[in-house]
């Protein structure tokens, strides 16, 4: 079953404009650098970002677990600390729905 590893972080103002470039430039290609991703999308509304994240199957979510998520999580902690506050959820992909 196809999911959505959706992660959202809530920024201090004063760090939002380096944690974009920085989640745009490096974070996120490293996550897709690991192969467990089919594709991810960046979004915002104010102070809180979404990140979400396609997982083909429930193996690549639980390899990204077993062998990135730690390195990755914490190189976003040691670069803002507590200027910045996440949160993560699983999407269970019930039918995806093609352009016409």
């Amino acid at each position: 079953m196809a999911q959505i590893y959706e992660v959202t972080a809530v920024v201090d103002d004063g760090r939002r404009r380096e944690f974009e470039a920085y989640m745009s430039d490096e974070h996120i290609p490293d996550v897709l650098a690991t192969g467990c991703f089919a594709a991810a999308f960046f979004a915002t509304n104010g102070q809180s970002y979404t990140f979400g994240y396609h997982v083909n199957t429930p193996q690549d979510m639980q390899r990204y677990l077993d062998n990135h998520a730690a390195k990755l999580r914490d190189d976003v902690l040691q670069r803002f600390g507590d200027t910045v506050q996440t949160s993560r959820r699983m999407l269970d992909i019930i039918k995806l729905f093609p352009s016409p």
